[in-house]
């Protein structure tokens, strides 16, 4: 039950709680759009629901990429620093308890020029991710939260495929604004409808090439 006492509001046990566990949802809600998961419960008003909608429409507002790897590895990552290129981990001679590619992969990567990269995607989904799950390499996977300053250091760069894909052109970062799908990836859309769902499978090849190493810092769930 409410009460008024004089400029301020009372809330009864019933509305208080009601109260809390909608500013819960919407707090779930703003973390779902910003990292481009798709709301279950959205209790924003319509016009703060198109605000959150529109939140992400540049390259600098995004706020997190991902980079899947088995959890069998995180060790090595911590132990190492961060995240390194392959062809660096192989320089070195540095074991991967459970690496993702194959060996047909990994001469794939070096045949596009994309061995000396880490790789990131947009969302916590990756069809090659998948691919490696079924054919045994990676077991229990985790998607890294790497922060998305990465994208504004030199050399990043941009498929709208998978890298190592016969003519797969990659592209610098900064051209790749008007190419990346920003609304299917970070925004309410209907997965049912036919030509939306075509277009967030699509969305989920899109790669970022990193040609550093990522540090610890900035990867956000390690």
């Amino acid at each position: 039950m409410a009460a008024m006492g004089g400029d301020k509001f009372f809330l009864g046990g019933r509305e208080k709680r009601k109260s809390v566990d909608n500013l819960k949802k919407a707090a779930a809600c703003v973390f779902q759009f910003r990292h481009g998961l798709q709301p279950e419960n959205l209790v924003l008003s319509s016009d703060r629901y198109q605000e959150f909608r529109m939140a992400v429409k540049t390259i600098e507002q995004i706020s997190h990429l991902y980079h899947f790897t088995d959890r069998r590895n995180l060790d090595s990552i911590k132990s190492l620093g961060g995240l390194f290129p392959y062809s660096i981990l192989v320089e070195r001679g540095i074991n991967i308890p459970a690496p993702g590619g194959n060996e047909w992969s990994h001469d794939a990567d070096a045949m596009n020029g994309v061995d000396g990269d880490i790789h990131l995607c947009f969302r916590n989904n990756h069809p090659m991710e998948h691919v490696a799950r079924q054919e045994g390499r990676l077991g229990d996977t985790i998607f890294l939260r790497i922060n998305a300053s990465v994208l504004q250091w030199t050399g990043v760069r941009f498929t709208s495929d998978v890298a190592n894909k016969a003519d797969v052109v990659a592209t610098p970062i900064a051209d790749a604004e008007s190419i990346i799908d920003f609304e299917v990836l970070y925004t309410r859309t209907d997965w049912n409808d036919p030509q939306i769902s075509a277009r967030l499978q699509n969305a989920e090849k899109y790669e970022v090439l990193v040609p550093h190493v990522i540090p610890l810092d900035m990867i956000g769930n390690i």
